[in-house]
């Protein structure tokens, strides 16, 4: 069975049920290693989100950013807001009076994020946890004004993320399949 963990408390009991009837399983994306090994899992293909968003908060401290907003579209998922915490942590910043939880719905997203850079405007910078904030971002920071006045980064690529680093409005997107790992542990995997 192949599975991610997108949310290790509701998962873990039925993953161990699976594990207890001998079914070998791997978990991918969400999740990390040592949730994946704590269920008995043979592998873990993923990033570590917390250090994917440290690498992105990085960057942007490089750039001088100080202040940042985390859209994020899936706050029903635990591990997403690893990511905000490590951008958070990297720029000195407070990730949870700098992440907002929008939803997946683009009006909303575009009319969140809108308000937040309003009442916010000293933001620095943008990170977005995927297409699903990143597009309508995009579409904020056009009808704003802020092409090339805000830090934007991403995680994930879609044709519209790709033109966005093209045409300058977003620094970078990091892409989970271009930067997973697979893990094995050293014990031996179920014939």
């Amino acid at each position: 069975m192949v599975t991610s963990i997108a949310d290790y408390d509701v998962l873990k009991k039925p993953l161990e049920q699976v594990i207890a009837k001998k079914i070998p399983l791997i978990t991918i994306n969400s999740g990390t290693t040592k949730q994946s090994e704590s269920l008995g899992a043979i592998m873990h293909v993923g990033q570590p989100e917390f250090d994917a968003g440290k690498g992105a908060g990085e960057r942007a401290k490089a750039a001088g950013v100080k202040s940042f907003v985390c859209v994020n579209h899936y706050a029903t998922n635990p591990a997403s807001f690893e990511r905000c915490k490590g951008f958070a942590e990297a720029i000195g910043a407070d990730f949870r009076a700098s992440t907002i939880d929008t939803g997946d719905d683009p009006t909303t997203v575009e009319s969140k994020v809108s308000a937040y850079l309003r009442n916010n405007p000293n933001t620095q910078a943008i990170l977005t946890l995927g297409p699903s904030s990143a597009h309508p971002t995009l579409k904020t920071i056009d009808k704003m004004g802020l092409k090339g006045k805000v830090f934007f980064a991403t995680f994930d690529l879609s044709p519209e993320i790709s033109a966005g680093i093209k045409d300058g409005t977003i620094a970078f997107a990091i892409d989970q399949h271009r930067t997973s790992r697979a893990t094995f542990p050293s014990r031996s995997s179920p014939s």
